[in-house]
């Protein structure tokens, strides 16, 4: 390749500054995104980080009201007056907050390492009283006796059957052994 061609070092030069105002210009549309942009984690976590008492709506119709405490691998934590609730993040259409906040660059983006079956499992072991709802609104009430990696057994109130619940299906559970 002869680099003394005039043409030729014109066509590469123009080539060089062409490829360095894209590079530029992605960069830049890539901090501006960047600095507007939220995130599911981020949200989630500023407000637990600000105990923010929230109104989370659930894809089963379910309300929940609280101070949201914690956030887990996929679970959020409200806490309420007399119980807690956990739910299920791909579970949330929305949720009303106070003010218009964005989430602070100081404020952890990372949530916890915690799953819904980890709760339950702990909440079986105390064989507590729960509240399950599931997915296309239906509810389940009673006891948690057990809890595996993918279903939990909830006795009947009444002392009569159990339900078996699959953890796919949990929208929310609450409890007043949550808090």
């Amino acid at each position: 390749m002869d680099t003394e061609d005039p043409d030729l070092v014109r066509e590469l030069a123009e080539a060089r500054v062409t490829d360095a105002v894209t590079r530029r210009r992605r960069r830049r549309r890539r901090e501006t995104f960047d600095a507007t942009s939220i995130s599911t984690s981020a949200v989630l976590t500023m407000h637990a980080a600000l105990h923010d008492h929230l109104t989370v709506h659930t894809s089963a119709g379910g309300v929940h009201r609280g101070r949201l405490r914690w956030v887990g691998d996929g679970i959020v934590v409200l806490s309420g007056e007399t119980s807690g609730t956990v739910v299920v993040i791909d579970a949330i259409t929305h949720i009303d907050a106070p003010g218009a906040a964005t989430p602070a660059a100081d404020v952890p983006r990372v949530a916890g390492t915690v799953r819904l079956g980890d709760l339950l499992a702990e909440l079986a072991g105390e064989r507590a009283e729960v509240g399950i709802e599931l997915v296309g609104g239906a509810a389940v009430r009673g006891r948690l006796d057990q809890c595996g990696s993918d279903v939990c057994r909830v006795s009947a109130a009444t002392g009569d059957g159990a339900a078996y619940v699959w953890l796919v299906s949990v929208t929310a559970v609450s409890s007043s052994s949550i808090s």
